[in-house]
């Protein structure tokens, strides 16, 4: 009894692995994910013809490129196309392939999208370029401030403070800070208030007063 049920059992020696030739380029894909897709042409090529001659690749006549991603469909559910693959040459290839799409399911990236991306990053770039130029700017203020004080005749007469008066106008910061120079530089009055105070300190100086006349800065610094 047990030996004549061993002489019925068949065994499936068919190979595990199809290969389609599609437009000349060969992808060797699993018969079961294959046989997964129930209703499509690819399922249907692999039981009418591959069964017959598992030997010899499936032959279909269309772009390899576009194969690629809708085996990544079929994959995953769900596709992003490159730029390289236009989405109604890929609608049109499912189509033939008999796959039935899932709403929302195929989307493709833009260049437009992609230029704007670039775009807000440049911004980002320049932003911080900017935001660094007015901190050195900054810098250079408060070692400005420090060349005056050292110098200032109030000082080597007894007096502990000097008050600054800077403009757009004012030589030796237009040589030594960028084009934007003042602008940055009223920042001492408002967000760089910080940056300044502690660039004194690191000089020996202190700030006592700081007042914004929009066409001159007038800055009170002293000994600490």
């Amino acid at each position: 009894m047990i030996a004549t049920m061993e002489e019925n059992t068949q065994h499936d020696d068919t190979p595990k692995i199809v290969t389609f030739d599609v437009g000349g380029k060969e992808f060797k894909i699993s018969r079961e994910f294959i046989e997964k897709q129930e209703g499509s042409m690819l399922a249907s090529l692999v039981s009418d013809t591959w069964l017959k001659d598992p030997s010899k690749p499936i032959f279909i006549d269309r772009n390899y490129s576009i194969f690629e991603w809708v085996l990544d469909y079929l994959r995953y559910g769900s596709v992003t196309l490159p730029n390289s693959i236009h989405r109604d040459m890929f609608l049109r290839d499912m189509d033939f392939y008999g796959i039935v799409l899932e709403e929302g399911s195929v989307k493709s990236t833009s260049l437009a999208s992609e230029a704007m991306d670039l775009k807000i990053a440049i911004t980002n770039i320049d932003d911080k370029k900017e935001e660094l130029e007015a901190k050195r700017d900054i810098l250079l203020f408060a070692n400005y401030c420090y060349r005056r004080i050292l110098f200032s005749s109030s000082i080597t007469s007894g007096q502990s403070r000097i008050r600054i008066s800077v403009s757009n106008e004012t030589e030796d910061l237009k040589k030594e800070c960028s084009s934007n120079f003042f602008l940055n530089i009223r920042g001492v009055s408002g967000k760089y208030k910080e940056i300044f105070k502690k660039a004194l300190s690191g000089l020996g100086l202190k700030l006592e007063k700081c007042q914004d006349n929009w066409s001159s800065l007038d800055v009170v610094v002293s000994l600490s």
